[in-house]
Order: C-alpha cells, then structure tokens, then sequence
C-alpha cells in the first residue's frame, strides 16, 4: 500500500525510486505489463509532440486559436513525458535514479560551450 502515498496528497514528495516503482505497480493494475519496450517509446514520443504543442501554447508561439483545445496543459504533458520515460525504464530494466547520477557524473566532467560558438570557431569565413 506504499505506492498510494505518493498521490495521497498534492503537496507531497516522492523520489524518482518511489515514482518508478509507484508506475511499476500501476502498469501492472492498468495491464500495460505486454506493452513492448518499442511500443512504450512510440506513446513517448507521442507524448513529447504534445508537449511541444503545450509548450507552443504556453509560450505564445503561432498557434491554430480555432483548435486551441487540442493543445494540452503544459504541466499534465510534461507529466505524461515522465510517466512514460519511467515505465520504459522499468520494461528495459533500469533504474532512473541510478542512470541520472551516473550520467551526470560524465556531464560534470564536460566542458559546455554554446552552439554559435562552436560553429563560429570551426568554419572559418568563406
């Protein structure tokens, strides 16, 4: 009965473990359990086309105001994104947590540029 806290109220916290395995026990009350790992990236990335609509939205861009209904909440869309992302790592067997801390181990690593300033300093001007 642990995995229902998570939702028992708006103002409380949960980490990206208890999230993966809330949706865990979710898939498997909701039958997603014979989704394939493909099947699962395919509404992702469904998912994140709505979000770029909901982004489109929130941010103004030129959108059809006459289907404004058709682009979705921003908050409820990136939500979505997570879900799905979290029930992919559950079917490839990874855990979320432990993928971000070791990714970001190589990221601190890393030296950022912009880029322009990359394109700027490897073509020189013609």
């Amino acid at each position: 009965m642990a995995h229902l806290s998570i939702l028992s109220t708006k103002y409380s916290y949960a980490s990206l473990t208890e999230l993966q395995e809330y949706l865990r026990t979710m898939s498997i009350k909701r039958g997603f359990t014979k989704e394939s790992a493909q099947n699962t990236l395919l509404v992702m990335l469904e998912e994140v086309g709505e979000l770029a609509k909901a982004i489109r939205k929130h941010s103004g861009i030129g959108i059809d105001h006459q289907r404004l209904d058709s682009y979705g909440n921003l908050k409820h869309e990136m939500a979505d994104v997570l879900i799905c992302l979290l029930i992919l790592a559950n079917k490839c067997d990874v855990n979320i947590f432990d993928a971000f801390h070791d990714k970001e181990k190589i990221n601190s690593q890393r030296t950022w540029s912009t880029a322009t300033k990359v394109a700027k300093s490897t073509n020189p001007p013609i």
